[in-house]
């Protein structure tokens, strides 16, 4: 299992690619990645979550393909007492990628990245939302340490995909793509 880590001190809509870093991305792709963040309280749904891309595969076979990598973001630590249930969601999810070719060579490959939010940063209560600012703290802290260490693996763009980012037709990748190819001026945020 290839597994990084970084140290440090919303879910979107259709199609969110963001400019490492909070820079200007140039047009054209530059190194691409999906990111897709998880934390210790969905890890278990992980594997699941991309079931449908057996019936909406990324993209379609060609050479241009495969130069992507897909990021398997865990909010905390690999090192810490749950990080065996953070790696098992990883591994399995490596079996289906090495199963289906890359999902038909879409993927360099599939690593495994830690950004080492404490657990006491790692807050996600939504029954909180209008009493406590910090009920969202995990997921925020989660995206920008995901941006850094994403710049610090060389990645220029990443199209951030949490879990509940369904893809509902073929080639969703190839049409992400083709929208970022696209973009006759620089930008930091590219949505729908």
């Amino acid at each position: 299992m290839l597994i990084k880590k970084f140290v440090a001190s919303a879910t979107l809509l259709l199609a969110c690619v963001a400019s490492v870093a909070y820079g200007a991305a140039p047009p054209g792709l530059g190194n691409f990645a999906i990111a897709r963040p998880f934390s210790l309280h969905d890890a278990s749904g992980l594997e699941g979550s991309f079931d449908v891309w057996s019936t909406y595969p990324p993209c379609s076979d060609g050479p241009e393909h495969g130069l992507s990598k897909l990021f398997l973001v865990y909010s905390q630590s690999f090192e810490n007492d749950n990080a065996v249930v953070a790696k098992s969601a990883i591994q399995s999810v490596e079996l289906i990628f090495n199963q289906t070719n890359g999902w038909g060579n879409c993927f360099s490959q599939v690593v495994g990245l830690a950004v080492n939010i404490t657990p006491e940063e790692d807050l996600y209560h939504k029954d909180e939302q209008g009493t406590n600012i910090l009920w969202v703290n995990g997921p925020n802290r989660q995206f920008e340490r995901t941006a850094w260490a994403l710049k610090d693996e060389g990645i220029d763009l990443f199209y951030l995909m949490e879990m509940d980012s369904v893809p509902v037709r073929e080639y969703w990748l190839d049409t992400v793509l083709e929208e970022i190819q696209s973009q006759s001026t620089d930008f930091s945020i590219l949505g729908r």
